[in-house]
């Protein structure tokens, strides 16, 4: 997504909270749809629900809020399309740190072919850069299974990238 556009006559933490997630809430939901349009709609609908109810927010949750209403968003809309692919302008916000980096091309492929779940702890905990503390607060799910998704994730990323290499 570029710059987010100003939000007139909106709270100053809200507007915070857009400012700051705005883009993270992209990437992730594009990690989990796999389409830039609908992406964009789940990160939009997030913020159209945050403004109606910003009495009851705590400035100081916002963020894992943000993250947890997008996932939920992103596989709302996954759920009502059914299975897609990665999109093709899927973007990591940054690259992991490696010896060899295989061809960004190949890398897209490999991640699209992880179910929508693996390709969220990806995205948060690789590009994103959460720990895994952090990342099973903000989507809400069990610690023990965001380290399982973590690893079979890695186990299929490794196998699709050597199959590729060869």
């Amino acid at each position: 997504m570029t710059q987010p556009p100003t939000l007139p006559g909106v709270d100053d933490a809200i507007e915070a909270a857009y400012r700051a997630a705005c883009d993270r809430g992209y990437r992730l939901a594009l990690a989990i749809c796999g389409d830039a349009a609908a992406s964009e709609d789940a990160v939009q609908d997030v913020f159209a629900r945050l403004l109606g109810r910003r009495e009851a927010l705590r400035t100081e949750t916002l963020d894992a809020y943000v993250t947890r209403a997008v996932r939920n968003a992103a596989y709302d809309r996954v759920r009502a399309k059914g299975p897609v692919s990665l999109a093709e302008g899927y973007e990591p916000a940054a690259e992991p740190s490696s010896g060899e980096h295989p061809d960004p091309e190949v890398v897209r492929e490999a991640l699209g072919a992880l179910p929508p779940e693996q390709r969220e702890v990806i995205q948060l905990r690789v590009f994103e850069g959460l720990t895994f503390v952090k990342l099973a607060r903000a989507t809400g799910v069990p610690l023990g299974t965001v380290h399982s998704r973590y690893r079979y994730a890695i186990q299929k990323l490794r196998s699709l990238l050597r199959g590729s290499a060869q």
